[in-house]
């Protein structure tokens, strides 16, 4: 697809981004949500983010954490990074404190 996301931004002065979703995948996982769904943006020339459907809060963290927040250059290293950033976070010594947290307008 190919969208001309400067002409959207002047529809209106309310419209303050547009992101491309490029792919969708799903990962499966052991842990108890059994799988992290993965959607990745287009969020610029030669960069994407990778998106997950749930955010993982570990006991010693202050909030859920969900990748991902830095761009990358391709698709699959957005896939990659956000799996990586995610199972940063969990520790099997606290799995059972350790929370998975959907996120909302996934």
């Amino acid at each position: 697809m190919n969208v001309d996301t400067h002409r959207i931004l002047k529809i209106n002065p309310a419209v303050q981004s547009v992101n491309e979703v490029v792919g969708e995948v799903e990962v499966t996982v052991d842990l108890p949500i059994n799988f992290l769904r993965i959607k990745v943006f287009r969020v610029g020339k030669n960069a994407y983010l990778g998106k997950t459907n749930y955010a993982i809060k570990n006991p010693i963290q202050f909030e859920p954490y969900q990748p991902s927040h830095n761009p990358s250059k391709t698709i699959q290293k957005a896939i990659e990074e956000a799996v990586e950033g995610f199972m940063s976070f969990y520790d099997p010594k606290m799995k059972d404190e350790t929370k998975f947290v959907i996120v909302e307008n996934f």
